[in-house]
């Protein structure tokens, strides 16, 4: 989950420095509710959109490259997980017996599901990477096309805000299967030992 509040607060700081130029570069909208393209009224306020869209892309590739290395690292780990699992389940199946299950029953089923959380954990990960990852994309194109025209469109940032619910939820499911599969895990313990 640490990689997902990252991406979360590296997402979060863009969308507030996009709202924050507005201020900087002194646009002046005379509704508040309505956003506006952020267009230069000079070539020192153009200088400085080129340079927040600019801090903006790369921000970006950072998150999506850090995205798709933990989506890799993540696909091993799971790969690796269902394979001890698998194995675990094989071996204890072969070497159970009456005696064996008996007490010890409630702590392999809490294991099990300890370890299944664990892998679905992983899984949300893989998941958030596929629906960010056109969005980061999409995003990025559009901050391109802001840094050449030197305006800033709605329509980027509400692209840019796109991330923010998306690396959010995966960060509140990440959490909570995590603690539930440390608490599968004290619960096989507790079982184990009493």
């Amino acid at each position: 989950p640490r990689g997902g509040i990252k991406q979360a607060g590296e997402a979060e700081t863009l969308v507030l420095s996009l709202f924050r130029v507005k201020f900087v570069l002194m646009v002046t909208n005379t509704e508040s509710d309505v956003e506006v393209d952020l267009v230069p009224a000079n070539d020192l306020q153009a200088a400085q959109i080129r340079e927040i869209a600019l801090n903006g892309v790369e921000s970006l590739q950072r998150t999506a490259a850090n995205m798709q290395e933990a989506s890799a690292a993540m696909g091993r780990w799971i790969l690796a997980s269902l394979l001890a699992m698998n194995s675990g389940g094989a071996v204890a199946a072969i070497s159970a017996s009456d005696r064996v299950i008996g007490p010890l029953g409630p702590a392999i089923v809490a294991f099990a599901i300890g370890a299944a959380l664990a892998v679905t954990t992983g899984l949300n990960g893989l998941v958030t990477a596929l629906r960010a990852g056109p969005v980061l994309g999409s995003a990025i194109e559009l901050l391109r096309l802001s840094v050449y025209e030197s305006t800033i469109h709605v329509s980027t940032k509400n692209e840019v805000r796109k991330l923010v619910p998306i690396l959010r939820q995966q960060l509140i499911v990440s959490s909570v299967l995590a603690a539930g599969s440390l608490g599968a895990f004290f619960v096989g313990i507790w079982c184990s030992i009493s």
